[in-house]
C-alpha cells in the first residue's frame, strides 16, 4: 500500500506542471486568471509574499471573482499593507458570492485589522464618482460607506460629478477611529449631445442582458449565473471537473462522519511481546477523538492475553500531517487483571477525505500487575513496557 501511496505521489507532482502550463496556455481570461491564482498561491506558501500577491492581484484583474478576493486580502496582510487588505475583507464580505466558510474567517480579520486603522465612513449624495486618495471606492450617493486608511495621515475623499467638477473633503484618525465624511450634493445639468458627455451613466445607460446565451460568458454576467439549472453545469462557474471549483460546496465529496473504525498494532520494545487493537473512534472536534478498542496480545511466554481500552487522542496544528498526544487505559488479563495507564505521541496523516494512517511511540505502565509476576529478560510482561505502535483509520 505504501509503495502505492509513493507513486501516487511522484505522478501527481510530474503531472502538475504540465496542467498548469496548458491550463496558462488558454487564450480566455478565465484560463490566465486561474494560472495566476495557483502561481500565486504557490508563492505564498514558499513565503515570497509580494511576489504572490502580485500574481494574486493579477488573477483577480483578468477575472474578478469573489474567491480570488479573500486570498487577496490575506496576502496583503501578510506584506502589512493593512488599509488595502482590510478593503478587500469587506468587498469580500459584502460579495453575493462570498462562501459561508470563508465569511467567518474574513470578518475576524477584519475586526482584527480595524483596531489598526482609522475608518472614513463616506456620506456623498447626489451623484458621480467616488475616490479616496486616487483610488476609487464607489459610485455615489454612497451612505456610510467604509473605508480603511491608515491613521495619523491626512486623507482626501473626492468626488468627481457627472458635469466634470471635483468636490473634496479630508479627514484623519487614530487607530480605531471610524471619522465620518460627509460631501453634499451639487445642482448640475448635463448635456448629453456633447461627446465629452456620451459615455456618462445617464447619457448611455446601457447594461448586459445576462440572460441572453451570448452574454453568459462576460465577466459582469459570472455571478448571476445559476448554477443549479442544468443548462448552467458546464459553465466555468459550475463545471465540478474545473480545479478552481474543486472547493465549492457543490463539488465537494460527501464529508465523512465523526464515526470511525481502525485497526492498530502495538509492538512492546521492552517487553517480549506485541499486541492487535482493531476498536472504534468517535472525532468530538476537528482535534479531540475518543477511542475503544479491543486487545489480543501475544507474549514470548506463548500465553494469549485479551483485554480493552479506552482512550483520547489529541492532534494540534493544521494540515494533512499532524502532530498528536495520547493516553489511554488498557486492561489486559494477567495474573488476573492488570490495569495499565499509557502515553504516546505520534502523527496522524490524512490519506483521503476519510481515511487516515497512524504512528506512535509511548510508554505503559503497569498499575495493578502483581509483584510476583513482574520479570526480567525475556519476560510475558513487565512493570512498564516502551512500545510503538501503527495504525490505519476510517472516518464513516
Amino acid at each position: 500500500m505504501m509503495r502505492l501511496f509513493v507513486v501516487l505521489v511522484g505522478f501527481l507532482v510530474l503531472s502538475t506542471p504540465a496542467f498548469a502550463q496548458e491550463k496558462c496556455k488558454a487564450g480566455d481570461n478565465y484560463g490566465k486568471s486561474e494560472c495566476r491564482f495557483d502561481e500565486g498561491i504557490a508563492l505564498m506558501r514558499n513565503g515570497e509574499f509580494v511576489k504572490g500577491e502580485a500574481k494574486l492581484r493579477e488573477a483577480y484583474r483578468l477575472f474578478p471573482r469573489a474567491d480570488y478576493i479573500y486570498s487577496w486580502a490575506a496576502a496583503l496582510r501578510k506584506i502589512k499593507r493593512y488599509d488595502e487588505s482590510a478593503n478587500r475583507y469587506q468587498e469580500y464580505i459584502d460579495h453575493p458570492n462570498a462562501r459561508a466558510t470563508s465569511l467567518a474567517r474574513a470578518k475576524k480579520a477584519l475586526a482584527e485589522l480595524d483596531k489598526k486603522l482609522t475608518i472614513l465612513e463616506i456620506y456623498c449624495a447626489g451623484s458621480g464618482e467616488v475616490k479616496v486618495e486616487g483610488k476609487k471606492v464607489g459610485d455615489a450617493p454612497l451612505v456610510g460607506k467604509r473605508v480603511r486608511v491608515v491613521p495619523k495621515k491626512l486623507h482626501t475623499v473626492a468626488v468627481t460629478r457627472t458635469s466634470g467638477k471635483i468636490q473634496t473633503a479630508s479627514a484623519s484618525g487614530e487607530e480605531g477611529d471610524v471619522v465620518p465624511v460627509k460631501i453634499e450634493a451639487i445642482e448640475e445639468k448635463v448635456d448629453c449631445t456633447l461627446a465629452k458627455f456620451s459615455e456618462l451613466p445617464q447619457c448611455k445607460a446601457v447594461t448586459t442582458n445576462c440572460t441572453l446565451a451570448e452574454n453568459k460568458d462576460k465577466p459582469e454576467c459570472y455571478d448571476s449565473i445559476n448554477c443549479e439549472l442544468p443548462e448552467n453545469q458546464k459553465h466555468a462557474k459550475c463545471d465540478c471537473s474545473l480545479p478552481a471549483n474543486a472547493e465549492k460546496d457543490k463539488c465537494r465529496p460527501p464529508e465523512p462522519g465523526n464515526f470511525g473504525i481502525f485497526y492498530r498494532s502495538d509492538i512492546l520494545l521492552t517487553a517480549a511481546g506485541h499486541t492487535f487493537a482493531p476498536g472504534f473512534s468517535y472525532a468530538i472536534n476537528d482535534d479531540m477523538t475518543i477511542f475503544a478498542n479491543v486487545l489480543y496480545g501475544r507474549f514470548s511466554s506463548g500465553e494469549n492475553k485479551f483485554g480493552g481500552e479506552l482512550g483520547l487522542r489529541w492532534a494540534f496544528l493544521s494540515g494533512d500531517l499532524r502532530p498528536y498526544v495520547g493516553l489511554s487505559v488498557p486492561v489486559i488479563s494477567f495474573e488476573g487483571i492488570s490495569v495499565q495507564g499509557r502515553g504516546a505521541v505520534g502523527g496522524i496523516y490524512q490519506i483521503s477525505s476519510a481515511m487516515y494512517f497512524f504512528g506512535e511511540i509511548g510508554m505503559a505502565y503497569a498499575i495493578t500487575l502483581p509483584d510476583d509476576a513482574i520479570v526480567g529478560g525475556g519476560a510475558s510482561l513487565s512493570k512498564t513496557s516502551l512500545l510503538g505502535s501503527l495504525g490505519l483509520e476510517v472516518r464513516l
